[in-house]
């Protein structure tokens, strides 16, 4: 097994660095930005070094600027972090979710709520959804114990056709665009795909990145920048390479070229000024001289990004309680938050619920209200009753000119 990187190495002309660092595979996960993270186990297969001095190596070796150690979840079992925790994206980690009576649940919930706490590359805190793991023989299910590949995702099955369904059917919410596959197999106690397979990269892939426009404000364009990395070195086509927007809910995207910005690999368009209170869905993609093509989200245009637009020039920051007197409580919260303003003429109100990327989770209030004080319950749950996953949220209050947000964190 360890002789595999030296094989793929003189197969591809590349030179080959080995080190004495022991890190296995199925407990070490990045999102390809400089942040990865493993459980404890990283420290005591290398008791011989510090904390520090691993942390330093990752970052000299692998390039990886934030390593986050957490505890892991049981005291026996093989202390690798696929078993409860995947990245999905850059933003968004997948934790596993187990009865309360499991000897495991609370240092799940535990490490649930550090991920939630910790800052992903573009500054915001992580989402962290969930994917319940029934009992199994000599274990749990380790539905986290999946394998991204392209664009599917092979999730392991166990035989269990409800609970089987049900860790797919998370999977296709939380990926839009993938196509999500069942895999049976002889599993072993949180064994399963990622333990077992590893995805040989495309050394001359095309690379794009970009930071999710959360706001904006009316009556001004939008700048969306793009970062690419070219690793052909064949050059982009830039008639292939656009950004796409389209207020929500309409049937096409609108497409707009991008151009070269400051730096070497930045490339920035433009959204053209929206209404107040519009909702905007857009994607990014870029294509090479060789046809490779690439887009943020990954899988557009059957995922998008969405942002909205604020009710008042200027930008769309958190306006905070306003005349409104937006307030909410407790935060953070396990099982509801109670959402109180004061509304001062009758009117429609639309209360709603958004996530960090800007997706409606639940509507609490659409309709007219009294003028006076109002107080109304967030119990954690999507439109369509399933809770939602730990996280970072935004309640949003709208009535006729006026707008207030207050953020919440939900802590399952």
């Amino acid at each position: 097994m360890d002789r595999i990187p030296i094989v793929v190495g003189a197969q591809w002309g590349i030179p080959v660095v080995t080190h004495d660092l022991w890190d296995t595979g199925g407990n070490y996960m990045s999102e390809g930005h400089g942040f990865s993270y493993s459980s404890d186990l990283v420290w005591y297969e290398n008791a011989g070094m510090s904390h520090d001095q691993i942390a330093q190596f990752m970052r000299d070796y692998y390039g990886v600027d934030v390593y986050e150690v957490l505890p892991d979840i049981s005291p026996g079992g093989i202390h690798h972090i696929d078993t409860w925790a995947k990245l999905l994206d850059e933003e968004t980690v997948l934790v596993k979710e187990v009865d309360v009576t499991d000897p495991d649940y609370a240092r799940l919930e535990a490490n649930a709520a550090a991920i939630a706490g910790l800052t992903d590359k573009y500054g915001r805190p992580f989402r962290v959804a969930r994917v319940f793991c029934p009992p199994i023989p000599f274990g749990d299910a380790a539905y986290t114990n999946s394998l991204i590949l392209n664009k599917r995702v092979f999730v392991p099955t166990f035989n269990m056709p409800e609970s089987d369904a049900a860790a797919l059917e998370v999977y296709r919410d939380l990926m839009p665009g993938y196509e999500v596959i069942g895999v049976d197999g002889s599993w072993l106690s949180q064994d399963a795909l990622h333990c077992r397979v590893m995805g040989i990269p495309d050394r001359h892939m095309l690379r794009v990145d970009h930071n999710p426009v959360q706001g904006a404000g009316p009556g001004q364009p939008v700048s969306i920048t793009m970062y690419v990395d070219d690793r052909s070195e064949a050059g982009l086509d830039m008639s292939s390479t656009a950004l796409y927007w389209r207020e929500a809910g309409a049937s096409t995207f609108s497409g707009v070229p991008f151009a070269p910005a400051s730096g070497t690999h930045w490339y920035v368009a433009q959204i053209p000024a929206q209404q107040p209170l519009a909702e905007v869905e857009y994607y990014v993609t870029a294509r090479d001289a060789t046809g490779r093509t690439a887009s943020r989200p990954r899988t557009a245009p059957y995922a998008a990004y969405h942002f909205r637009v604020s009710g008042a020039a200027g930008p769309s920051a958190d306006p905070g309680k306003g005349s409104l007197e937006l307030t909410t409580s407790p935060t953070p919260f396990q099982n509801s938050s109670m959402v109180r303003f004061r509304q001062g003429a009758a009117g429609h109100v639309r209360l709603t619920v958004y996530d960090l990327q800007g997706r409606e989770v639940a509507r609490l209030v659409d309709r007219s209200l009294p003028p006076g004080a109002h107080e109304f319950e967030w119990s954690g749950r999507d439109t369509n009753g399933a809770p939602a996953p730990s996280g970072v949220y935004f309640i949003v209050l709208e009535t006729a000119g006026e707008r207030a947000s207050r953020r919440v964190v939900l802590i399952r």
